[in-house]
């Protein structure tokens, strides 16, 4: 019989917390999508490859993977178990799966303990186990090919693909220790575009200095501004500190692309046109009683339909839509399950569509922070 070897696809980037020949996490599922009179462990599932995808109906780059996991999943069917985890609410995925079949078993997870037990921060992600049961590296969904299926059924071994192959340098000295420390900044030859951030990582393909600057300190692009914001010019960036503390390596991506970039940077409050949002009346009774813990559901042009979402989540999702800033004077603390639905070519429209569910729309002038960039 050929080795066996496990595939953890998940759709959340991040630096796993297991390291290259740990023994792989077990598998903790709640329930299984449909109902199968099996056993999903690692251990039951010893001598039969399998490809775990950790993901959620509201990610856009795991819907865009759907289609080719589902090809590698034909193409090995009765050698390789696919299943794909997510910790969303079963009867969601229950609808979104009558939509877009997924050619496997999809698996529970609604206390995150697979998310927590690999260490995913972000989506997507790909992370390869041989067929010892134990770690062996990371990519994402839509880099996994057949052909490192087969080295894993073959026993051989298996250098996962880059996001960004052409970006990443010292991946590995001769003796296959990685790089503590990967950084490439230069401008962009290449068509597309691209962005993969989370944990310990931040990779963007085609950006210009006021999307990586943005995109870097959680900021919109309106409200990046100077002389160098302005420069047309594109970047090809990878930078990555694999092992490191996520929240220092993100508090020092802006440092390290200022440097590279040959800019500065400040932060001033200027007082601008925005929206104030308030519920006069209470909470609105379209904002009913949270489901999930953790956002999830239909995110997209003209509508805003999740499960477990906050206050914060939909004054972002109103501010992204109008490009002006937005005051929450709701005094909503809890989440909420929501269906709101507007006219995505008149973006305006959401206003009116907050006032019908019962919210105040009011114009006003609001404090808000801006980051010059300068050369």
């Amino acid at each position: 019989m050929r080795p066996a070897a496990i595939f953890l696809l998940a759709a959340f980037p991040a630096w796993c917390g297991v390291k290259a020949g740990d023994p792989a996490p077990p598998l903790h599922l709640q329930s299984l999508i449909p109902d199968a009179p099996v056993e999903a462990s690692l251990e039951a599932l010893k001598g039969k490859p399998v490809v775990l995808e950790f993901w959620a109906t509201w990610c856009g780059p795991c819907l865009d993977s759907i289609p080719h996991l589902n090809e590698l999943a034909d193409q090995f069917a009765g050698r390789v178990q696919f299943i794909s985890v997510t910790d969303e609410d079963p009867a969601l995925i229950g609808k979104f799966l009558k939509a877009t079949p997924l050619h496997g078993w999809v698996g529970i997870d609604r206390a995150k303990t697979m998310f927590k037990a690999y260490g995913f921060e972000g989506v997507p992600e790909t992370v390869l186990i041989g067929a010892d049961g134990k770690f062996a590296g990371t990519s994402i969904p839509r880099l996994l090919k057949a052909s490192h299926l087969e080295d894993l059924l073959a026993g051989r071994p298996v250098i996962p693909p880059a996001p960004f192959p052409d970006l990443s340098i010292a991946r590995a000295g001769d003796d296959g220790v990685p790089a503590l420390l990967d950084m490439v900044v230069r401008p962009s030859a290449r068509s597309g575009s691209g962005f993969t951030p989370g944990g310990t990582r931040f990779q963007a393909k085609r950006f210009t200095i006021r999307s990586l600057l943005a995109s870097a300190t959680h900021l919109t692009t309106d409200y990046v501004v100077g002389d160098a914001a302005d420069d047309p010019i594109r970047y090809d960036v990878s930078l990555s500190a694999p092992g490191a503390n996520s929240a220092a390596f993100q508090k020092l991506v802006p440092e390290l692309l200022c440097l590279a970039l040959h800019v500065t940077t400040r932060r001033e409050t200027r007082d601008i046109d925005g929206w104030i949002l308030k519920a006069p009346h209470g909470r609105p009774e379209a904002l009913k009683p949270a489901t999930t813990h953790s956002m999830s559901g239909m995110v997209g042009p003209g509508e805003f339909r999740p499960t477990g979402a906050s206050m914060a989540q939909l004054v972002d999702r109103v501010r992204w839509e109008l490009h002006k800033p937005v005051a929450d004077q709701t005094g909503i603390s809890d989440k909420f399950d929501i269906a709101l639905s507007w006219d995505a070519k008149q973006p305006e429209s959401l206003l009116e569509a907050l006032r019908g569910i019962g919210f105040t729309v009011e114009a006003g002038v609001l404090p808000t922070e801006f980051l010059v960039v300068s050369k």
